[in-house]
């Protein structure tokens, strides 16, 4: 699989794909943890994704004048903090493969509406993938595809629509990566804030 991912991407750097995947259209982050210690460059405003953003946080937190705001690191740890996508990050990995579509089918049942979007540039978790997953949840219920259309944000197109039945609705957000809150922030609030009010 890494091998495909690396021909795929066009490269041989095993360190460039795995971010390349949270938005296969976004260049991955050019700058190392070093650069950005040395410069503190914790803020930075741009209209894109910014794909150095674990980076960023990892300065930013470890900062002392950080640590002492948030009442962390009071113990004075001989490490630095780092985020959990890192290889110190345990967690059962059983539970990776866990099928969410029993949990979502048990809402279902009860008439409890959702909403799930996912981003169009998603490469980890592709909106393809999980709209079948949701056509083979609607089937088993025996919920139909009622609605298939475009979704309009600020007279542009949003992203697409699929709505089954009257409870379950999945959108995609076009632009948005893995992370559709990050980027594409305006889209996701509309989201959640239809979610909300209907």
């Amino acid at each position: 699989m890494e091998e495909a991912t690396l021909v795929a991407f066009k490269t041989d750097a095993n360190s460039y794909f795995p971010l390349k995947l949270f938005d296969i259209f976004r260049d991955p982050c050019a700058e190392n943890e070093q650069d950005l210690n040395l410069g503190k460059q914790v803020v930075k405003f741009i209209t894109e994704v910014d794909m150095c953003s674990p980076l960023r946080a990892q300065c930013y937190f470890n900062l002392p004048e950080v640590q002492r705001a948030f009442h962390g690191n009071r113990t004075k740890l001989s490490y630095k903090w780092k985020g959990c996508f890192t290889a110190n990050f345990k967690y059962n990995k059983a539970d990776m493969d866990l099928d969410m579509l029993p949990a979502l089918k048990q809402l279902l049942q009860q008439s409890i509406p959702i909403t799930i979007f996912s981003g169009d540039q998603d490469g980890i978790i592709p909106a393809v993938g999980t709209l079948e997953h949701l056509k083979k949840l609607a089937e088993e219920l025996n919920i139909k595809l009622t609605k298939e259309e475009t979704w309009g944000f600020r007279n542009q197109e949003g992203g697409s629509k699929y709505v089954f039945g009257d409870l379950l609705t999945f959108l995609t957000v076009k632009g948005g990566n893995h992370h559709v809150t990050s980027s594409r922030p305006s889209q996701a609030l509309d989201i959640f804030t239809n979610f909300v009010i209907n």
